[in-house]
């Protein structure tokens, strides 16, 4: 443990901190006590248990295979698992909106490669001195909480607008402050911890998103199969339809989307409705 703690950084200790000081006094309303009892049992319900499961597993594959490719190393443990608790499991449990949003993918790959990434390199590398990061943890979790909230509502667009430059003069400055310390010391940038630092969040963010593909193409087949028996009556006609879906239209959602909808519109009397039905999905035709 005395271990554990000597390697923690300043970020570390005073998120730490923080985090105790909130768990302390919203603990002390039995309220909210019993709220966050009702949370932990829906974490142990068996969908949930299977996904994260599935996730762990995914990501030490993923571990294993950058490891033997001399990527990542013992030293990157523990941002490895800060990355699997936020970004990894945030992602897996905001699936729902990732379906929604067919540039979703596209729009990833591309964030992996923007600025926020040096930026979280780069300060991550040099923290604050400790008063500074119990000073700034408090400050930008609530900002970020509070845009994030901003997020959901047009209303709110003056407050979003405020918090964004904000938020984006405090990186600024943090990052001017990470700057000041790597010229100090230009030849930290050369080494290999410090290049794994940055190459491994990437690569794990990249290597992630194939995971999470294939999650959204399984939900999107367990939303369509369990609506298939108010669709089609004959349960014949159903397996059939489950098994033509898969052989044609595989792994392209927005078609399965069309041809849901399209579905409640229709009249299955046949394997050759079924048939019709998949290729006008497959021709983005929809029906009346």
């Amino acid at each position: 443990m005395i271990q554990f703690l000597s390697n923690l950084d300043n970020r570390e200790i005073a998120v730490g901190f923080w985090l105790v000081v909130a768990l302390a006094l919203v603990f002390r309303k039995s309220k909210v006590r019993r709220s966050f009892a009702s949370v932990g049992r829906a974490l142990l319900a068996k969908p949930i248990l299977i996904g994260i499961t599935l996730m762990i597993v995914y990501v030490t594959v993923e571990v294993t295979v950058l490891s033997l490719l001399g990527i990542w190393a013992l030293s990157q443990l523990k941002a490895t698992i800060i990355w699997g608790v936020t970004v990894a499991a945030i992602m897996l449990f905001s699936v729902n909106k990732v379906h929604q949003d067919e540039r979703f993918f596209r729009k990833a790959v591309k964030e992996n490669f923007k600025l926020a990434v040096l930026i979280d390199f780069f300060v991550n590398l040099h923290v604050l001195p400790l008063v500074g990061e119990l000073f700034i943890v408090p400050i930008a979790t609530l900002a970020g909480v509070m845009l994030a909230v901003a997020e959901t509502d047009e209303k709110y667009a003056p407050v979003r607008k405020l918090l964004t430059g904000f938020l984006g003069i405090l990186g600024l400055s943090m990052l001017a402050y990470a700057l000041w310390k790597v010229s100090q010391n230009l030849d930290s940038l050369a080494e290999v911890e410090t290049l794994r630092s940055l190459a491994v969040p990437i690569a794990l963010s990249l290597l992630y998103l194939p995971f999470i593909y294939f999650v959204v193409v399984y939900m999107a087949y367990e939303n369509v199969f369990v609506r298939l028996k108010f669709v089609m009556q004959d349960s014949s006609l159903q397996k059939y339809a489950k098994q033509r879906l898969l052989l044609r239209i595989r792994l392209r959602t927005p078609a399965l989307r069309i041809w849901l909808r399209n579905a409640w519109n229709r009249d299955f009397a046949s394997r050759e409705d079924v048939d019709e039905s998949i290729q006008d999905a497959l021709l983005g035709r929809s029906s009346a």
